[in-house]
C-alpha cells in the first residue's frame, strides 16, 4: 500500500522535499534548463554531468527527478529529520542495494506549487505498462491553464493520472473527485492530494461514469486517453477504442453530469479523414448536446509526424524497432482513411434553451499560460454575438480593440522607402493568437475606440473608398463578425 503513516507524515515529507530544494526554479537552475519536467534519455548524460558534486539536493533531484540510484546515506541526509525506512515503508523508496544504492519507486517533480509522484518511465514488462502512471505532460498543463477559476461546489477531474488537474482544482472547488480506470492511477491520486495537504480531494476508481453515475460537477477537467494508437498497451495513452471516438463519447455523454451553466473541459485528438470535411465531422460531435461549445484547434499534424511523434515518446526511440512499429501505425491509418491529426482544447458549458451555438477557433490558438479568464471572455462574447440575431444590431453597437491586441507590420523597402505587405494582428497574453488584415479593415479598427457605432465607421469606409454602402457591407462584416468570435473586438456597455 503506498503511503505514510499518519497524515502529519506525509505533510512533513512535503515539507522536507520542497526545503531541500525540490522546487521548479531550483530544478531548472541545477539542470540548466526546464525539459527535465518530461525529459528524454538522450538528456541524461548531461543532467548527470550537472548532479556530479555530491550535494544533498543533487542527491534528491537525481533520486526522484531522473530515477538514479543514490548512496544511501547522501538520501537519508537529505531526506532528514525523517528516515531513510519512513520512507522505504511508505513504498516511495526501494530497500537499498547491496552496493549501498537506494531508487525511488515513485518519480517525484514539483509543478508549481504542487509535488507530483508518479511512474518512473522506465517500465518495460507489458503488465507494469498498462498499469503506468505518468507525470503531466505539457498537455496536461495546458489544460490546467485552461481551467475557468470560478468558484465550485464540486469538481470532477475524469481519468486523472496522477491527480495533477484535480489538485489545480482544488484551489477554487469545495470538493474535488478524481477518478481513473487504473487502479494503480487512483492510489497515487490519493497520495499526492495528502502530500500536497489536500483534503478535499478524494480519488475513485471505474471507467468512465461509473464511479459517479448520478452525480453531478460544476467543472469536468479531463485529458482522457485521445492518442489514436492501432494497438492499445498503455493505460494513460490508449483508450482501446478505433479513431477519435472515444472524445466523441466523451464530448456526447459528459453533459448528463453537468450541473446548469457547468463547463467541461477536455483535451482531444480528431482525425481527419479523406472522405468527409473535419468541421462537419466535429459539428456532429456537439449536436443537440444541451450545450454551447468553444473548440480551440491548438495544432494540426500530418499522420507520419503524429505517428512518430508519439512512438519517440511513449514506446522506444530504439533506430531497430522504430521502423517497425510507424509501419504499424501507418498501417492503420490507411485502413481508416485518415490524413492528419488535429489537437483540440474543447470547451462546453450547460444551458437550458432551444439553440446552442457552436464556435471551432483553428487559427492556432497557442496557450502560454493561466487563460482560463480569457476562454471565460470568449462565452461571453459569443453568448453576447448570439444575442444579436441581425446584422443591424451588430452595426448598432460600439466596439473597441481588446486592449491585448496588437497591430503587427511587416515592410520591405523599396526605392521610395518601406512598404507594407503584411498586416496582422496579434493577441498577447496568456492565450494567443492572430488575424491577418486587410488595409482597408486595419482602418476600419483604428476608429474601433467604444465611441462611434459600427454603422457609422462603415459609412465612412464606403465614402473614403468611393464604393456602394451594400458592398463595403457585405464584405467587411463578415470580417468584423469574425474578429468579434475571436475575442479581439469588444461591445461597449
Amino acid at each position: 500500500m503506498l503511503g505514510f503513516s499518519n497524515h502529519d507524515q506525509f505533510l512533513q515529507a512535503g515539507e522536507v522535499l520542497r526545503g531541500a530544494g525540490l522546487v521548479p526554479e531550483v530544478i531548472d537552475d541545477a539542470l540548466g534548463d526546464a525539459a527535465w519536467i518530461t525529459p528524454r534519455a538522450i538528456a541524461l548524460p548531461r543532467y548527470r554531468w550537472r548532479l556530479r558534486e555530491p550535494s544533498e539536493l543533487h542527491a534528491l533531484i537525481g533520486l526522484f527527478v531522473l530515477g538514479e540510484a543514490v548512496d544511501s546515506r547522501r538520501v537519508a541526509r537529505a531526506l532528514a529529520p525523517m528516515t531513510l525506512d519512513a520512507w522505504i515503508d511508505a513504498g516511495v523508496l526501494r530497500a537499498p542495494a547491496s552496493d549501498g544504492t537506494v531508487r525511488s519507486g515513485l518519480r517525484i517533480v514539483p509543478i508549481g506549487p504542487w509535488l507530483l509522484a508518479a511512474d518512473s518511465p522506465e517500465f518495460d514488462d507489458p503488465v507494469a505498462a498498462s498499469e503506468f502512471v505518468m507525470s503531466p505532460g505539457g498537455t496536461t498543463l495546458q489544460l490546467g491553464w485552461s481551467a475557468i477559476r470560478r468558484p465550485a461546489r464540486r469538481v470532477l477531474d475524469l481519468g486523472s493520472g496522477c491527480g495533477y488537474l484535480g489538485l489545480v482544482a482544488s484551489e477554487f472547488s469545495e470538493q474535488v473527485v478524481a477518478t481513473d480506470c487504473n487502479p494503480r492511477a487512483v492510489e497515487i491520486s490519493w497520495f499526492n492530494a495528502r502530500l500536497n495537504g489536500v483534503d478535499a480531494m478524494e480519488a475513485r476508481a471505474g471507467d468512465l461514469w461509473e464511479p459517479v453515475r448520478g452525480e453531478r460537477f460544476d467543472l469536468v477537467l479531463s485529458n482522457p486517453p485521445f492518442v489514436i494508437a492501432p494497438t492499445p498497451h498503455l493505460t494513460f495513452r490508449d483508450s482501446g477504442v478505433r479513431g477519435d471516438e472515444f472524445c466523441r463519447r466523451i464530448i456526447r455523454e459528459v453533459p448528463e453530469l453537468l450541473e446548469e451553466g457547468g463547463y467541461c473541459q477536455m483535451l482531444a485528438n480528431l482525425a481527419h479523414r479523406a472522405d468527409r470535411p473535419w468541421r462537419e465531422e466535429l459539428a456532429e460531435w456537439f449536436a443537440d448536446t444541451g450545450c454551447d461549445a468553444l473548440v480551440f484547434v491548438t495544432r494540426r499534424e500530418p499522420i507520419d509526424e503524429y505517428a512518430m511523434n508519439w512512438i519517440t515518446t511513449t514506446e522506444s526511440q530504439d533506430a531497430a524497432v522504430v521502423p517497425g512499429l510507424f509501419a504499424q501505425w501507418m498501417e492503420d491509418y490507411a485502413r481508416l482513411g485518415i490524413t492528419e491529426v488535429s489537437y483540440l482544447l474543447v470547451n462546453l458549458r450547460r444551458r437550458s434553451g432551444p439553440s446552442h451555438w457552436f464556435h471551432v477557433d483553428d487559427e492556432g490558438a497557442k496557450i502560454a499560460g493561466p487563460c482560463g479568464d480569457a476562454i471565460a471572455e470568449r462565452f461571453a462574447l459569443l453568448d453576447g454575438l448570439a444575442r444579436l440575431d441581425s446584422d443591424d444590431a451588430i452595426q448598432a453597437r460600439c466596439w473597441r480593440l481588446h486592449p491585448e491586441a496588437r497591430l503587427v507590420q511587416e515592410h520591405v523597402m523599396t526605392d521610395d522607402g518601406p512598404r507594407v505587405v503584411h498586416n496582422q494582428l496579434d493577441m498577447r497574453g496568456t492565450l494567443r493568437h492572430f488575424a491577418g488584415l486587410d488595409v482597408n479593415v486595419l482602418r476600419l479598427l483604428v476608429g474601433c475606440d467604444g465611441q462611434q457605432p459600427l454603422r457609422s465607421l462603415l459609412d465612412g469606409m464606403a465614402e473614403a473608398l468611393g464604393m456602394e454602402r451594400q458592398r463595403v457591407t457585405q464584405v467587411a462584416l463578415p470580417v468584423v463578425r469574425h474578429l468579434i468570435e475571436r475575442g479581439f473586438l469588444l461591445p461597449m456597455p
